[in-house]
């Protein structure tokens, strides 16, 4: 059996869906078929309990920086400033995807937080580069298509 190509994204499914409702999503991928052999094959993936170890320790990480239990979601508009600190690179590079891109608000306070939880996974005090360039990644697949 021929090993499965990956197939783009169907762009008249695509074309169904609206811009402002691709902005109320968080994360938009596009995730490959898996095949039988790799789905059966147990010892590749992480376990639970480290995945589950991770995402406390962010949102420990988290709420100590912001002195509540709010997950990184939950920022309101009006605190995403002072709540989600950039490094200089990061906000060149958000400029320049906001820019080149033409993202909506929505978008940019929706990478805004994604980068934020994506620093509190990497022990970030402030958003870094590639932290925001990851966040961005996580969008762009409506960008592509």
């Amino acid at each position: 059996m021929p090993a499965a190509v990956p197939r783009l994204v169907d762009k008249n499914y695509q074309a169904k869906i609206s811009g402002p409702m691709m902005d109320r999503f968080d994360l938009i991928i596009e995730v490959p078929e898996i095949s039988a052999g790799v789905l059966l094959d147990q010892g590749k993936g992480k376990p639970s309990q480290i995945v589950a170890a991770r995402v406390a320790a962010a949102r420990q990480f988290g709420s100590v920086r912001r002195k509540d239990k709010m997950a990184n979601a939950m920022i309101s508009i009006d605190q995403l400033d002072k709540q989600i600190i950039m490094e200089k690179p990061a906000e060149e590079l958000l400029r320049a995807a906001m820019d080149k891109a033409h993202l909506s608000a929505r978008a940019y306070h929706k990478i805004m937080r994604v980068s934020r939880t994506i620093a509190d996974l990497a022990g970030e005090d402030r958003v870094s580069r590639a932290a925001l360039a990851e966040a961005l990644a996580y969008r762009a697949m409506p960008l592509l298509a």
